[in-house]
């Protein structure tokens, strides 16, 4: 009789244990699978944070860039193509956003804090494109974007060789992937013009 006391009481604190566990509030649950993880192993490392807190400035810069395309280009293609642009890199920092905050680290969106971030355009460079206009806009567009895209490139295949995170390396193989795409229909722009 004693013995199933004790293991009701003994059940009875597992069970209270478990559903203390469970419990979430409105901003843990549900659970995301970065949150899930911070509690287990770390999977993120430090070419994963880097890779995070230099693409988020280049995303910020490509969002100027494209504005200016959308309300200053001659061609329609032009227009287009930085709509398109804008309109995935706003999903990625979003991605790259709840990355950093799941992981607790610092969302920087100025300078890299690590040097130069591979196709950051200078501000002399952001200062031609804004006074160009016309299919002289286009063509500064389109040449200063391919170098910025490229900087973008170069950055990911840097996650790609050295993160560990699954996600953060996700974010890179899909700029990898969009952006070469996206140079590639640069170049045939700029050499149609």
């Amino acid at each position: 009789m004693r013995t199933h006391k004790v293991a009701g009481v003994v059940l009875g604190a597992v069970v209270a244990g478990l559903l203390a566990g469970c419990s979430g509030t409105a901003d843990t649950a549900p659970q995301s699978p970065q949150r899930a993880t911070a509690a287990g192993q770390q999977r993120h490392n430090d070419a994963d944070v880097t890779f995070l807190q230099d693409l988020l400035p280049h995303h910020v810069q490509t969002g100027t860039m494209t504005d200016l395309a959308r309300t200053k280009a001659a061609s329609p293609k032009v227009k287009a193509l930085a709509t398109r642009i804008k309109a995935e890199q706003d999903q990625q920092i979003t991605r790259i956003h709840d990355l950093l905050g799941a992981w607790g680290v610092p969302i920087t969106a100025g300078d890299s804090g690590n040097g130069q971030v591979p196709g950051i355009l200078s501000d002399q460079q952001m200062q031609q494109l804004s006074s160009a206009s016309g299919s002289e806009f286009d063509q500064t567009f389109l040449r200063l974007m391919i170098d910025h895209q490229q900087g973008a490139i170069q950055l990911a295949q840097t996650e790609l060789a050295q993160g560990s995170d699954p996600q953060a390396r996700r974010i890179a193989q899909d700029t990898v992937t969009r952006q070469q795409t996206q140079v590639n229909q640069m170049q045939k722009m700029l050499q149609a013009t």
